[in-house]
This record gives C-alpha cells, sequence and structure tokens, in this order.
C-alpha cells in the first residue's frame, strides 16, 4: 500500500492543476513581497498573471 499511496504523491506533484496553483501563489507571493521594487507594478501585470494562472487552471481540469 505505501508504493501505491507514493506514485500518487508523485502523480500529484507533476499534475498540472498542482503546478498551477503553485503558479497562482506565485503571483500571490509577488503581489505581496516587502521590496517595492519586486512586487507588481502595475495591476494589469497582476490581472494578466492571474487571468494566465485560471487559463492553466481551466485547461487542466
Amino acid at each position: 500500500m505505501d508504493k501505491v499511496g507514493n506514485k500518487a504523491s508523485r502523480n500529484f506533484l507533476k499534475s498540472d492543476w498542482f503546478v498551477g496553483l503553485l503558479v497562482s501563489m506565485a503571483v500571490i507571493d509577488k503581489a505581496m513581497v516587502k521590496d517595492s521594487d519586486q512586487r507588481y507594478q502595475r495591476g494589469d501585470s497582476m490581472a494578466a498573471d492571474l487571468r494566465n494562472c485560471l487559463a492553466n487552471f481551466e485547461a487542466a481540469t
């Protein structure tokens, strides 16, 4: 049973859905960075990244 669980975990970590989740978390992290030079400089840049995340998520499901 342990081998089956490990295989399922590896498959989940490689799934497009999980990758999309990580990317969307990266967008949020970038928006919250303390250093203003590293944050999104314009709202439309963040919106574009979020739209890309949504499109990738919808394609994966």
